[in-house]
């Protein structure tokens, strides 16, 4: 079979685990407009810019089962990565 070579964890979830983990990338992401905004308006690379979130949020979201192995402050941190690098797709999409 071929899920034997695989550990599956299962996270006990309730509410609060659902609420904290969704919340995190949220939290990434409304820190991240403001200067991710100012970066693309003084710089004029929205396309640059554009591409490098797109590409850091999609690395970041195929480690992120690879951080929740490893724990779940570590998992909360790359989900927060995640909100802070998908922040940088809008005001450069606006300012193309």
């Amino acid at each position: 079979m071929v899920f034997d070579t695989f550990t599956f964890i299962v996270f006990d979830t309730n509410n609060m685990f659902s609420f904290v983990f969704l919340c995190n990338q949220q939290r990434g992401y409304a820190f991240g407009q403001l200067p991710s905004n100012y970066i693309v308006q003084k710089t004029g690379a929205a396309k640059i810019t554009f591409a490098c979130s797109i590409f850091f949020a999609s690395l970041l979201t195929i480690l992120l089962p690879i951080a929740a192995n490893i724990s779940f402050r570590t998992c909360l941190a790359v989900r927060a990565c995640i909100g802070l690098a998908e922040s940088a797709a809008f005001p450069s999409a606006y300012n193309m």
